[in-house]
């Protein structure tokens, strides 16, 4: 399904996004209960959520799209005639370039990861990174990405910045971790100017250029 929470008050429009892998669980835990906290009356702007991008590989506990077997972040941006490729260009089109930003949600595939915030390196996008601080998680992890993937074709192609969030680690639900996005998701609303409020940060935040 995809869910519009539309403010009585014009502002910036954003999109929320989880599930792109479907043994990734995390994230879809984090939209549905952050769709219950968001009140419209209160908002500023419109969020467009999309809690499974990958229903069909979510009932499988599977990462890919089984009608192809595709990844389905690995395919933005690339000439193609399968599922994978017409969902992939049906978002960038009708989705993406017409949003101020967005912010995708994953878990790592099986080691567990701490939540973290991924970013550019070289700091080719500034508000990207004005977007990892007022997340407030205290690892952000600089990387190059990887053709295809949804956050590196958007800004490449409509200079559209996606905060790509790692929650946690696939198939492995964790409530102190969802939690902990729940407080980023707020943040930065709050940071756009979507909702009121201060921005509960950390006292340090470390950027890494690698992981294990």
């Amino acid at each position: 399904p995809i869910l519009i929470a539309k403010g009585e008050e014009p502002g910036k429009t954003i999109f929320i996004s989880a599930g792109m892998h479907g043994d990734e669980i995390n994230g879809i835990e984090v939209i549905k209960n952050f769709m219950h906290w968001i009140n419209p009356e209160k908002l500023q702007g419109t969020i467009i959520f999309f809690p499974v991008l990958n229903p069909w590989g979510f009932k499988e506990k599977s990462r890919y799209i089984p009608f192809d077997n595709k990844d389905l972040n690995r395919c933005f941006n690339k000439k193609g005639k399968s599922v994978s490729h017409k969902i992939t260009s049906t978002l960038m089109k009708e989705v993406i370039r017409k949003c101020d930003f967005g912010i995708d949600l994953h878990d790592g595939r099986v080691n567990l990861l701490l939540p973290h915030t991924r970013i550019f390196k070289k700091d080719k996008c500034a508000y990207l990174k004005e977007l990892s601080h007022a997340f407030g998680s205290e690892i952000i992890l600089q990387r190059d990405g990887e053709r295809g993937m949804m956050a590196i074709e958007s800004f490449s192609i409509h200079k559209i910045p996606i905060l790509t969030v790692e929650v946690g680690g696939a198939l492995v639900l964790r409530e102190d971790f969802t939690a902990q996005v729940l407080s980023g998701l707020k943040n930065i609303l709050i940071y756009g100017g979507l909702i009121k409020g201060d921005l509960d940060l950390p006292v340090r935040q470390f950027f890494l250029d690698d992981r294990l």
